[in-house]
């Protein structure tokens, strides 16, 4: 008997818990409405518990507003309801992921293409710091990027952002800057730079 309401009791405590669990897809939002239609998110919403509340909480009928759910776009009279709460939730994001077909022309041939890219994951981020042999240190692309011909990342986003360079010389990316000892010496390196043909990467 003891076992059987020791059971019940953690059944009981578990599924509270799981019942109170927000979903990340859930919103909720005050407006102060100026406009007829409100763009209220940049995925489609479900339609299911969707509310809109007046300014004192209480809930608007629904005959008193339309929705495009496919766009997120409510409209609703501004000048009856200048203060809005709308409780939605979002489609999931892999519902709403955009995906294109297979086309041949984005990919590049490798045949005889040997350059190679700069990349790092703190590439383009200002005052970034890097652990050196257990001390931190200002991140420099010359000394801590990673230099391949091949870059992989490990995302479950469905963008992806990937910054790199051709070359680590502050001369081909900073505006052109050449580090020299005298201005004989930084002239050559700037007629270098600007003879320099870099191969497709």
């Amino acid at each position: 008997m003891q076992n059987r309401l020791l059971f019940l009791l953690c059944f009981a405590i578990g599924w509270t818990a799981q019942s109170q669990t927000v979903s990340k897809d859930f919103r909720m939002k005050t407006l102060f409405i100026e406009k007829d239609s409100v763009q209220l998110d940049s995925v489609a919403i479900n339609p299911d518990k969707f509310n809109v509340f007046n300014s004192l909480l209480k809930v608007i009928p629904s005959s008193e507003y339309r929705v495009d759910f496919s766009n997120a776009l409510l409209k609703i009279n501004s000048k009856k309801y200048s203060k809005i709460t709308v409780k939605y939730f979002r489609i999931p994001d892999f519902i709403t992921k955009v995906y294109t077909p297979f086309d041949e022309k984005f990919i590049i041939a490798s045949s005889t293409n040997t350059d190679k890219l700069y990349s790092h994951q703190f590439l383009g981020v200002e005052d970034a710091k890097v652990t050196v042999d257990g001390d931190k240190v200002d991140f420099r692309c010359s000394e801590h990027c990673q230099f391949s011909d091949t870059i992989e990342i490990e995302t479950e986003e469905s963008s992806v952002e990937l910054r790199s360079l051709t070359s680590t010389n502050p001369a081909r990316r900073s505006n052109g800057t050449v580090y020299a000892d005298d201005i004989q010496e930084a002239e050559e390196e700037a007629r270098k730079e600007i003879e320099y043909l870099h191969g497709s990467s």
